[in-house]
This record gives structure tokens, sequence and C-alpha cells, in this order.
């Protein structure tokens, strides 16, 4: 994708209208299928048919599509081969298990309208599996909506048609219906279309089959027939501008810029998304956990790894996506956080450092002089009341020797304060490190009733890459940079936990 690419250029984007919903997605696709070559056209129709079990066509066939058609009533008589390609981000299905459940207590005699508008089947359903008095409402929505779709089915219109016709038939040999959603897949709208539409019994396994919008793409973007100034190129910016695919395979400057002017910053966080989960699968990640002495736990969720036999520390990474993180070419932190969750360990660590002599062996360790990111070290204070818990900067340097002299000579833990005493402490934080910045606090506790306030302070230690230092270099190269720096946090909290 290109910078100032105004995205009303593509095809499928429209003017005042819905470029996210989900049936312009099955148009899109059809309208690139019909308008593209020859031979890309095969090869996606084949990948359908492969994924099947089906086996390939070739070019004596005549191929037509068509969308939502009301008028298409007669599929389900025709002696044809029938199939059903279900599109989707996931590539899975909603509430399967709870269909499984279904299928182990005897509904059929309380089927009726009836017991489904008043719940009474339902809380029969509920009262089996031990669940009525502690399900939550929305899932008890959720009930609800699977037990109105599985027993009262409603018409069926799959998304979208391709037929297929060998040479000098009237009717198709083969007919694939379409079904596409932003979200998982309906099992039951499914099995609805497989009955409905296509005449097959619905517990048929073979004849449908569910693909990710993202394996779509790549069998566009992989193609040999693919060419950049045809539709093809239009259907994968479009899907790329709706954050389900990402064309680009290593950072450079005009997708960020073009992110920062669109605000698609989605688009940058999902690369990132995806260069996270591919790390920990790929090679480099496993010469790492060998190199390692211990077991990486990892939280991709939480964007956070730790090690099993180092406690009390752990190491956090992520990318900030605020159009201010974007314009000062912010890519990547990662970061070591030192005692956080107890004040024991910070007590512990704080005397520790000081009888050790640890500042030079520390600053040996984290101060590592690399062109590609710089260090930043931290004192974070977290300020604890029964009703909240806040933390903020109290100091930050480039340089690790001065953090560690401020933390090692002041008071790392205070508890038990009056909202008088822990005010007077916050405003002489206030003027000795004006870049704290604590105003906020000062006047929320001021307005409070409260006391028993407990004041910690903990270390931050934290590497920062930018955007270009990062351009043009491919995920393996990524993933080397990325395991570097995992090690070096992991080489300094080794040290501190041996001490």
């Amino acid at each position: 994708m290109k910078r100032s690419y105004d995205q009303h250029l593509n095809v499928f984007w429209q003017y005042n209208g819905n470029p996210h919903l989900e049936d312009n997605i099955t148009r899109a696709l059809i309208n690139t299928l019909s308008l593209t070559n020859d031979d890309l056209r095969l090869e996606i129709i084949n990948f359908f048919l492969e994924s099947l079990g089906e086996e390939k066509i070739i070019n004596d066939v005549q191929i037509t599509f068509d969308l939502q058609n009301p008028y298409i009533k007669n599929i389900k008589d025709l002696n044809c081969k029938k199939l059903l390609i279900g599109l989707n981000p996931s590539g899975k299905e909603w509430g399967s298990e709870i269909e499984q459940s279904l299928k182990k207590i005897n509904l059929e005699k309380d089927i009726n309208n009836e017991l489904i508008e008043n719940d009474k089947l339902l809380k029969k359903f509920l009262i089996s599996k031990n669940m009525y008095e502690t399900v939550s409402e929305e899932r008890l929505n959720d009930y609800r909506r699977v037990f109105k779709t599985i027993l009262k089915r409603g018409d069926s219109r799959p998304d979208g048609w391709i037929f297929i016709f060998k040479e000098g038939n009237i009717n198709p040999n083969i007919v694939i219906a379409l079904e596409s959603k932003l979200f998982n897949l309906d099992p039951y709208q499914i099995k609805n279309h497989l009955v409905e539409s296509l005449g097959i019994d619905g517990d048929e396994k073979k004849v449908n089959k569910n693909i990710t919008f993202e394996t779509l793409c790549d069998k566009f973007k992989n193609s040999t027939y693919r060419n950049p100034c045809r539709i093809e190129e239009h259907f994968l910016d479009y899907m790329e501008m709706l954050g389900y695919y990402l064309k680009i395979n290593s950072f450079n400057e005009n997708d960020v810029l073009f992110a920062i002017e669109n605000n698609y910053n989605y688009i940058i966080k999902n690369k990132w998304n995806k260069l996270f989960e591919n790390f920990f699968i790929s090679t480099e990640y496993n010469d790492l956990s060998e190199k390692i002495e211990t077991k990486i736990n990892f939280d991709l969720k939480k964007r956070q790894l730790w090690f099993e036999k180092i406690k009390n520390a752990n190491i956090y990474f992520d990318t900030p996506l605020e159009k201010e993180d974007f314009i000062n070419g912010n890519a990547i932190f990662i970061g070591t956080e030192i005692g956080v969750n107890s004040k024991d360990y910070i007590l512990y660590i704080q005397k520790t450092f000081k009888e050790n002599n640890s500042i030079e062996v520390l600053s040996s360790l984290y101060e590592v002089n690399d062109k590609v990111y710089e260090s930043i070290f931290y004192i974070f204070k977290r300020i604890n009341q029964i009703n909240f818990s806040k933390y903020f900067s109290l100091l930050k340097s480039n340089n690790l020797d001065e953090i560690l002299i401020e933390f090692i000579n002041n008071t790392a833990y205070e508890n038990k304060l009056s909202k008088s005493k822990c005010l007077e402490l916050l405003r002489k934080i206030n003027n000795e490190y004006p870049e704290s910045q604590i105003d906020w606090l000062i006047d929320k506790i001021n307005d409070s009733s409260r006391n028993n306030y407990n004041l910690l302070s903990y270390l931050r230690f934290v590497d920062y890459i930018k955007y270009d230092q990062l351009y043009e270099i491919d995920e393996k190269e990524f993933n080397k940079l990325f395991s570097k720096m995992i090690f070096k946090h992991y080489q300094g909290l080794k040290y501190i936990n041996s001490l």
C-alpha cells in the first residue's frame, strides 16, 4: 500500500457506504473472480475444490457467478456436485460446544414455540447441566440465540454462488455456495444452507469447508498469475484496509506513513500481532529457548513473558499505536519490570544491591552500546489504597547508575500512610521530581476521605526500537533482533536472581 493512497480509489470502497459489511466482502470476492484472468480464476476455484477433496477443473468449463439472488430456488433439486465454503477471519464456528451439550439431553417432546418463548426449554437444559443458578446474563442470551436457531430455522440465502458448467451442459455440474462472516461462522446457518439451499444432509462433513480471509488472500498474493495492475490488487488492498489481511512482509516507510495519515493504526497493529505470533513458533525462538537455562512462559494477549526459575520479575513487550508515537518513530519496546508485586522483594533487592556493589555489574548487562535501540531506565512508584491502585514514573534516565543510586539511597516502601501524610509525600515528590507530573494524583487523594495508603518503588529497564531501524528488514531478521533483546533482559534478571 502506498503513501497518500486515497481509499476511495479502491473499486470496492464506497463513499457513504459500509465497506465493512460482510455482504460487501463477498461481493468484492465475486467481482474479483469474475474480472480477473482465466488462470487466476481457475486457481482460486480449484483451491476451494481441493480443500474439500475434489478434483481440479480445467479450462473446458464455463463459470458464472451470482450473489444473494432470491430467484435461485432449484439448486437443492439439481443432480450435481454441491459444496459450501465459509469465509471469515478465524476459520472457526461459534457455539459447537453448546450443540454437543444439547445432544446429551432429551428435548424433542418439549420442542414447541410456546416453550421456547417462555424459556422453559432453556431452563430445563440449564438445570440438567447444573448451570441454572450460576449462568451469566450474557451467556444466557447466547443460549437463547442457539435454541431459537436450532429449533426455528429461517430462510436460507448464501452470500454468493459459483456455478461451473461443462461444455454444452444447460445445468451446472458443480455449485459452490459462499457464506462470509466478520466474526465466527454460525454453525446453524451453515447447516441450514446445506439443507435448505443445497438439499444436503446437514450432518455431512465433506461438502463444506471454512477458510480464513488470510488464507484466501495469500492464494491471490502468491499466485504466479497475479497482476499487480488488475482487480486482484484492489481486492488485496481492500482486505488490508478492512484489517483482515496484510500484504506487507516487512515494514517500510510508506506503510507507516500511510497508517498515520489515514488513521489506519490497526493495519500496523495487525502486522505486529502477526510478527509476535510468528516469533513464538520460529526457529529463532527455539534457538533462544535452548540458550536460556530455564523454561520460557509467555502470554501473547498480555504481551508478557517470564522465566520459570526467576521470580518477582517479568518481561513485557508491545508496540505503541498512538499517532504521537508514530510521529516520534517509536515502533516497539521491551522491558524488565522488577518488584512491582512484592514489597518484601523490592526491599530485599534494595539491600542486596547495596551490599554487593551491584551497580557496575547491572550497568554492564543492561547498558549495551547498540545503535538499533535506545535504553531508558525508570524508577516507578505504585500507590495503593483499598479502592484503587495507581502508578507513575518517578525518575527516568539513559544512565542506569543514576537510577540505581537513587533507588538504593531512598525509601522503597512506606505503608499505612494517613491522607495528610500521603499528600505531604506526593507534594514533595512533585517538587523534587517535576517530570513525575502527579498533580492529577494529588487532586484525586485530596478529594478522597480515605486513609491507609501504601507507597512502593519498583524498577523498569526498557529498550525502545525506532521504525527507521526496522524498515525493509525481513521477518527472520526481526526474530533475531527480538531474541537478542530478550536474552539481554534474561541475563540481567538471572544476575539479580542470583544475589
